[in-house]
């Protein structure tokens, strides 16, 4: 298997946490293979993001950008970040790089050696520290209790970063239309029957910037998405 890796992201208005998560990503890329590229994608921003990116990529060509004419949210993005990754093995990160992934590293030779099919991150502490207050702790936790109760499925967390095997999301078909969408890829690769190892990550606090996925709006879709996934479960579930 050719070792090669994607790592991408998204954000809306992240042009103070841009450069800093490029400089990471490309050690984290060169500490996994030299075959990598750096996939970004500009959520309708209107804080220069996106002239950031252009700056950056004269510099590495590593870097492939891409910008939505509009503010699409978190689930178009991530669905469209999967479909432009080109590299065998393919990591989601947060822009403002909440999640500490660095563990990852450890089992690269195992992926590589398809004793694990992908990696997906839990966070140790059970409300607390999950996220950057306590409200948005509070949020994080129901939604992972909420989702376990309803599926059943027996895993110490949802919705944050996964390293997976390109292979493995072929025929795989995303319909959520909310954060849902990062829980949704892991119920379906968790019904394949793949090997996946949890491997314990940390929650860091943005530098700058504000999230923008915890409005009341949008944890009041989410939960409906939830709930209407497992309504319909087999309809969504059988591809």
């Amino acid at each position: 298997m050719r070792k090669s890796i994607s790592i991408f992201s998204y954000g809306l208005n992240e042009k103070k946490n841009i450069r800093r998560f490029i400089r990471w990503s490309t050690k984290f890329a060169k500490n996994f293979s030299n075959d990598f590229e750096i996939i970004f994608i500009d959520d309708g921003s209107t804080d220069k993001s996106y002239e950031t990116l252009i700056e950056l990529k004269k510099k590495n060509k590593k870097i492939k950008i891409y910008k939505n004419n509009k503010n699409m949210g978190t689930a178009y993005c991530f669905k469209r970040g999967l479909k432009l990754a080109k590299k065998n093995f393919i990591l989601n990160q947060m822009a403002d790089l909440c999640y500490n992934v660095n563990n990852f590293k450890k089992y690269k030779k195992d992926l590589f050696n398809k004793k694990i099919d992908f990696l997906h991150g839990y966070r140790k502490n059970f409300l607390f520290r999950r996220s950057d207050n306590f409200y948005k702790s509070l949020v994080s936790t129901c939604n992972y209790i909420l989702i376990g109760c309803l599926y059943g499925f027996k895993t110490r967390d949802f919705q944050n970063s996964y390293l997976v095997n390109k292979k493995l999301l072929k025929n795989i078909n995303l319909y959520s239309k909310t954060s849902f969408v990062n829980a949704e890829l892991f119920l379906k690769l968790y019904k394949k029957n793949v090997i996946f190892k949890e491997v314990e990550i940390s929650f860091k606090k943005r530098l700058h910037g504000v999230s923008k996925g915890t409005s009341f709006s949008r944890i009041i879709e989410s939960i409906f998405e939830i709930i209407k996934f497992k309504i319909y479960y087999k309809k969504f579930f059988l591809n």
